[in-house]
């Protein structure tokens, strides 16, 4: 969160135009658009981020944990078998 803070901050920073006189119209439309550049900076930056996350989910093997409930029962009825 903090990284996409400062990210964002950043980006938009740079987008803003350094002491230009504007219209309100306009300074509405600037400060709008570089609000959106901060916003892309983030979204290029944390869909990768996400998806190496959730793929690497994969791969994180599955073991049952000392004390689980369900393994206790499935330990106590055996299984049957037709």
């Amino acid at each position: 969160m903090a990284v996409s803070t400062a990210v964002q901050y950043a980006v938009t920073n740079s987008a803003l135009p350094n002491g230009a006189e504007l219209s309100n119209l306009e300074t509405a439309d600037v400060l709008a658009e570089a609000k959106m550049k901060g916003i892309r900076a983030v979204f290029i930056i944390m869909v990768p981020l996400i998806a190496m996350c959730g793929f690497s989910c994969f791969f994180v093997p599955n073991a049952a944990l000392l004390g689980d409930e369900r393994q206790v029962v499935e330990r106590e009825q055996p299984s049957r078998r037709e």
